[in-house]
């Protein structure tokens, strides 16, 4: 089973950090402290990086009949639960393979837009449960919660950019694997991961 703390005690390795047992009271560690409140906005924000596949869904959003006030034509309701993260593409209606390449906005649980009717919404949803999870997305979760906190807990600005490197490498591995259907590649050694702290 992966848990928050699991993840967590991943990024702590890469921190060269003590892992911890929970993130959550009466756990009163710095770690553990700084982890239980930003543990799900970087979970977000490593899920809305890239389209991970498990998270990646696609709907037909629901016209507004008293939209707000929009620079676009149409606004429509996205769906909530769980919520959209980020838009990827809007698809023709009757061939996904078209990506209309139209503008829009995200604006909270809205889409702004000019296209009407008859499309679907392509987007990465916020997926909660970590055993939901691939092997690829948790070890670049845990790579930006180590990026994130490496600087509060470590005060290292060296090893902060190599964490910067490392996610950034793990992301394009993500799109090469995606692209060419082949498996990932290991993390690529750095100064420091090749002693130990990988």
């Amino acid at each position: 089973m992966v848990s928050e703390v699991t993840i967590v005690n991943k990024a702590l390795f890469h921190l060269g950090e003590p892992r911890l047992t929970s993130i959550f009271p009466p756990e009163k560690k710095k770690s553990a402290r700084f982890y239980n409140e930003n543990y799900v906005q970087v979970r977000e924000e490593c899920l809305a990086d890239f389209p991970w596949s498990f998270a990646c869904e696609k709907a037909t959003p629901n016209l507004l009949a008293s939209p707000p006030t929009s620079e676009y034509l149409y606004v429509y309701q996205l769906p909530t639960s769980p919520k959209v993260l980020k838009i990827r593409r809007l698809l023709d209606g009757t061939d996904l393979s078209i990506d209309l390449k139209q503008p829009y906005k995200k604006r909270g649980d809205l889409l702004h837009t000019n296209v009407t009717g008859g499309f679907y919404v392509e987007y990465t949803k916020d997926v909660e449960d970590e055993n939901e999870f691939t092997p690829e997305f948790i070890e670049a979760f845990a790579l930006k919660l180590a990026l994130v906190g490496c600087f509060y807990l470590t005060k290292d600005r060296q090893r902060e950019n190599t964490l910067y490197q490392m996610y950034t490498m793990k992301l394009m591995d993500a799109r090469d694997q995606d692209i060419e259907g082949t498996q990932p590649r290991p993390i690529r050694p750095t100064a420091w991961n090749k002693v130990g702290r990988v």
